[in-house]
């Protein structure tokens, strides 16, 4: 039996980046699901009608799409959710997601917009027992997983790491801190520098 998957929120890296054709690797969640043999896209939504409009014309697949959570959990059961709306609508929608009590949740990052909702939101996930991870996809990259290995086999701790990136802390930088928690373990401090060249450089 497939594992039944539900989408919130059309935008790009939802649906649109793949523009309806299955290209590989893929580019969207959408494209990724359909892609793989373990799953089964039952349910879309998302407040936006542009969105909805050009998810329809670029799939042309039979998939409910629907103008809220609400009628999507209304309307639809699944296993699986996946949120893919602006962050500062992250909160809501991971609360109304776990209530409804999926098996798990796969979220975009950022995951909120403060320690304290990221908080609330695990806290309430660990109650219902609902499981959630955060697309910092570098983690599953077999490059990536090769340097951790490595790293690991020098035995020796990181005192320092100076990274360069663009498009704000909690844009790409997200990944970045991400990536430097997984690589070299729990950060301990960061201090955030001037813009060099238009990109914003951290220490940490």
């Amino acid at each position: 039996m497939k594992i039944r998957a539900a989408i919130v929120g059309l935008g790009r890296i939802a649906s649109q980046f793949d523009q309806g054709h299955l290209c590989f690797p893929p580019r969207s969640h959408i494209g990724a699901l359909l892609q793989s043999p373990e799953f089964e896209i039952v349910g879309a939504c998302d407040s936006n009608i542009e969105n909805r409009e050009l998810f329809k014309s670029d799939w042309l697949r039979p998939i409910p799409v629907y103008e809220s959570l609400k009628d999507l959990t209304t309307n639809t059961t699944f296993d699986v959710a996946v949120v893919a709306v602006p962050t500062e609508k992250h909160f809501e929608i991971l609360k109304d997601l776990i209530d409804y009590g999926p098996r798990a949740i796969f979220c975009e990052k950022p995951f909120c917009v403060s320690f304290e909702e990221a908080e609330q939101i695990i806290s309430r996930a660990s109650t219902a027992n609902v499981k959630i991870s955060v697309n910092f996809h570098r983690r599953w990259d077999p490059k990536i997983s090769a340097l951790k290995s490595a790293l690991v086999s020098l035995d020796e701790k990181a005192i320092a790491v100076d990274i360069n990136y663009s498009k704000g802390l909690l844009n790409y930088g997200s990944h970045i801190l991400d990536l430097v928690d997984y690589l070299f373990g729990e950060v301990e401090c960061v201090d955030v520098g001037g813009a060099k060249n238009g990109a914003e450089r951290d220490q940490s």
